[in-house]
């Protein structure tokens, strides 16, 4: 091999000879490129790292702006997609996206003397959204999901195992669950079986058994039925058969053609559904009890004011939705009386003793019996109206009825929001969701500052497409007219609360 040198180098010695070979030359080529190669692959593995932890950076600092007032007075977190608009606006979000991405990739921007500090050199190249996840989506899935998530943290699973351990003596104990239907059956059959009767009594009448009174002369008239008296009532509203002044309750009306649960609304990812059950549709219903006033609260200055019974209602009025949980609970507490009447030995003697007076003088038992059984239910009836009244005064009512306690007020039993969770524990879970969001749009649109909120605007979590690209620097090729080669990074994630 030629040397590259002949000259000798003086030292103290003397002349020492400094020479390289052109082979050796090669191998530090080698080495000095393997080292690059090394080095870049390392930076660029950290570099996918670190494009992530800027995107979580950039996703934090979108989220964080969450709508404040769900937060403070509902406990829910949503982004306002709108900021305050109608209309939902995508492009802002990418906006603050890359403002919030790219000020964390480049913190020399403004201060030269940092420049240096930049050994990634990345760069925000494109900024995407695929699937948005609403409030509105699924039915309300995920506000159901938050809700449910944010009871079980403040109050604990023990407390909604004993209400759902409550729940199912009451149900179980009195088959709360189809007591309506029950009822609705034994009025029909007293109905028919009183028509019955008295169909036969006067077919009686009209041949050879016409009944003779003490005069001689022929009875063949029937009585009313004794509770066509209660019918009658029912025509009424049933305000009016339990308040003492029904002129009392809000005369509140909205307009629900502009609710989520009636108009168009903007669509999202879809979402999933919940884990629904009837743990977590109880965990529910006491989310509401404790955000939302009902009528014993006295309501707030609100569209409407009785938000409670809306739930289960779902109509335009405080006085329709009133209506319609005074009107269920009528119907609960008459079927629970009626169950006691006719377990009561003395009732039963009482009815019976009347209902011969009323229809004896035909002298025909099954409509004697038809009677009692009527009797019974009118005084199931009358009792009901003073329970409902107890009740929408804030005091308790037995379930079942004693000798003791009927037709007397009672320290013992349970309450008007026992009764409404009863009643919500039997609605549906997209139905009471929806109508609860109904609520929550229209009262947030009362502050100062939301007068165009919308909830099918706010975003749970969305999918986001971020491509980053940063220059080579310890391996590098240069392409003549194409500049400095470049690592591109692609980046596809959902992100969102709870996420």
């Amino acid at each position: 091999m030629k040397k590259l040198s002949d000259r000798a180098v003086p030292s103290e010695r003397g002349y020492l000879s400094g020479q390289i070979t052109v082979f050796f030359s090669l191998i530090l080529v080698l080495i000095m490129s393997l080292l690059g190669t090394v080095t870049e692959l390392a930076r660029t593995t950290l570099l996918d790292a670190y494009a992530m932890d800027m995107s979580l950076m950039g996703m934090d600092s979108i989220f964080a702006e969450y709508h404040r007032e769900l937060l403070e007075k509902y406990d829910v977190f949503y982004l306002d997609g709108g900021y305050g608009g109608k209309e939902f606006s995508e492009s802002r979000i990418l906006q603050r996206l890359q403002s919030a991405i790219s000020w964390n990739l480049e913190p020399a921007a403004g201060r030269p003397f940092l420049r240096s500090a930049d050994m990634w050199r990345l760069r925000l190249e494109e900024t995407g959204c695929g699937e948005f996840v609403l409030a509105t989506d699924a039915g309300g899935a995920g506000f159901y999901r938050q809700c449910v998530e944010y009871k079980k943290g403040t109050s604990g699973l023990a407390l909604f195992a004993d209400i759902l351990s409550r729940i199912t003596d009451w149900t179980q104990s009195q088959n709360l669950g189809g007591i309506e239907e029950d009822y609705a059956d034994a009025q029909k059959k007293q109905a028919d079986d009183w028509k019955k009767a008295a169909e036969e009594q006067e077919k009686a009448a009209s041949g050879d058994k016409e009944p003779v009174a003490e005069d001689g002369e022929i009875q063949s008239d029937i009585p009313e039925n004794p509770v066509q008296a209660v019918e009658e009532l029912r025509m009424l509203s049933p305000l009016q058969i339990v308040l003492a002044d029904p002129n009392e309750v809000s005369r509140s009306r909205a307009d629900m053609q502009q609710f989520p649960s009636h108009r168009k609304l903007r669509k999202g990812g879809g979402g999933t559904d919940p884990e629904a059950n009837i743990l977590t549709d109880i965990i529910f219903s006491e989310y509401l009890l404790e955000k939302l006033p009902d009528y014993t609260d006295g309501g707030e200055e609100d569209c409407l004011n009785y938000a409670v019974e809306y739930v289960l209602a779902g109509k335009e009025s405080d006085i329709q939705n009133l209506e319609y949980v005074v009107n269920r609970l009528l119907v609960i507490r008459e079927a629970l009386n009626f169950l006691y009447l006719q377990k009561d030995v003395q009732k039963q003697e009482e009815a019976y003793a009347l209902a011969s007076a009323l229809a004896g003088i035909t002298g025909f038992p099954p409509l004697i019996e038809a009677a009692k059984i009527g009797i019974l239910m009118t005084w199931a009836f009358q009792e009901s109206t003073k329970d409902v009244r107890f009740l929408l005064e804030g005091k308790k009512v037995p379930l079942m009825k004693t000798a003791a306690t009927w037709n007397q007020e009672s320290d013992q039993g349970i309450t008007y929001q026992d009764y409404l969770r009863l009643l919500l524990l039997a609605q549906k879970r997209e139905k009471k969701t929806m109508r609860t969001l109904d609520l929550i749009e229209n009262r947030i649109r009362l502050l100062e500052g939301c007068p165009d909120f919308r909830i099918d605007n706010c975003v749970e979590s969305m999918r986001i497409h971020l491509k980053f690209s940063a220059p080579r620097i310890f391996l590098y090729f240069g392409i003549p007219g194409k500049g400095q080669e470049r690592n591109y990074i692609t980046i596809d994630r959902t992100y969102g609360y709870g996420m």
